[in-house]
Formats: C-alpha cells, structure tokens, sequence
C-alpha cells in the first residue's frame, strides 16, 4: 500500500495510503492523550482527506492513559472522518483487551470498531470498508 502524503502532529503520524485509508501511528515516547492532542490530531486528519469519509488505522500501543474529554471528543467526531475504526495494539493482554472493549461497548461509536493484536490483521479487517 503506497503512501500518498503525511503529516506529524505534536504526538503521530497520520500517514493517506492509494487506497484511501488513513494509518496513524502515535510518536515514540507519547503515552498518555489530552484533549488538546485528539483535536490537534483531528484536524490533521481533516486535512489529509478533503472532505472523504474512509476507514481509519490507529496503532496506540503505547499509549497508557486517556483523558476522559479526549475520549468523549473522539467518540462525538468519529464519524465525522472515519467510516470504521481498527485500534492496533500490539502489547495487548487480556486487562488491555478488556479495558478498551468495556469502554467501547459503554461508549458505542456510530461506526464500527474493532481492537486487534497486529497492524496485518487490522488492515484486512478495514479492507472490507473500503
């Protein structure tokens, strides 16, 4: 899958591939989100696709916390970029898988979500989207 173009924010790297999708991927050393960094990812986001709703790859692996107006901003504007959402973590165990599930299932995004184990697996999920 060829990148197209990309852009890093104070915390990721969002990367357009040809076929459309969208890959972030948070900086080495970033492990915990604020508010300020979801919309400063947002916007980056809206940049990169010009106006076009596709599904979106998030690799949080090292990521350990989230504030909750983070989290609440991501689940009101999710729809707005993505047409489904696949989370990468690859440290997953089964607190983690638990913890994200447990939050997605009281939060349920308008769109699908879904956490998996590798970037491989992800990206065949998300195809099924394109």
């Amino acid at each position: 899958m060829e990148v197209l173009t990309e852009i890093t924010t104070g915390n990721a790297q969002i990367k357009k591939c040809s076929n459309g999708m969208l890959i972030f991927k948070h900086l080495e050393g970033i492990k915990s989100l604020n508010l300020s960094d979801f919309v400063e990812n947002y916007e980056g986001i809206l940049r990169l696709q010009s106006g076009c709703v596709s599904p979106l790859l998030g690799n949080v692996t090292n990521i350990e916390d989230v504030e909750n107006e983070a989290k609440a901003f991501m689940t009101k504007t999710l729809p707005t970029v993505a047409n489904a959402l696949a989370f990468v973590n690859e440290k997953t165990n089964t607190v983690t898988s638990f913890a994200i599930n447990m939050y997605l299932y009281l939060h349920r995004p308008q769109i699908p979500v879904k956490v998996f184990s590798s970037e491989e697996k992800a990206l065949k999920w998300l195809n099924g989207f394109l």
